[in-house]
């Protein structure tokens, strides 16, 4: 057995709360996490939470798709997390090549100052060439 730390997130009005559960829960087959950071031009800031709400929907169709979460930084609101889990690698490198994906990323591009992209659950050189992937969606002509 393994223990699985879950965080969960409640808002009332203006105040943010967080409760963590700890579960025990059955070791399955290593689940693979893209995490984008994006630092949102602060009067484009509610349009990118729309385009990322508008692509979550889309995005948890996908085959593969575990969950995907999006939430903002409690001390800077133009900080926003974006953190999509998947099954397997393969169905992450599907998503990454798809049309939804490279919509998100041209949101990114368009109404963010900067942003950072994470995939966890890959080794080292195998992650490198998964980022390079992704942000080569942001300029398909300079790849």
């Amino acid at each position: 057995m393994a223990w699985k730390l879950i965080l969960i997130y409640l808002q009332t009005h203006e105040l943010l709360f967080f409760r963590v559960k700890i579960m025990k829960t059955k070791k399955t087959t290593q689940s693979v996490i893209l995490a984008i950071s994006i630092n949102a031009h602060s009067n484009k800031r509610n349009e990118l939470l729309s385009a990322c709400r508008m692509i979550t929907n889309q995005t948890l169709q996908e085959k593969g798709c575990m969950s995907y979460r999006i939430s903002q930084d409690i001390d800077n609101e133009n900080l926003i997390y974006l953190e999509e889990t998947w099954k397997h690698r393969s169905h992450l490198d599907e998503h990454i090549h798809s049309d939804i994906f490279r919509a998100l990323v041209g949101s990114v591009k368009f109404l963010g100052k900067n942003h950072e992209i994470r995939i966890n659950g890959f080794s080292g050189t195998e992650r490198l060439g998964a980022v390079h992937s992704a942000k080569s969606k942001q300029n398909p002509g300079n790849g």
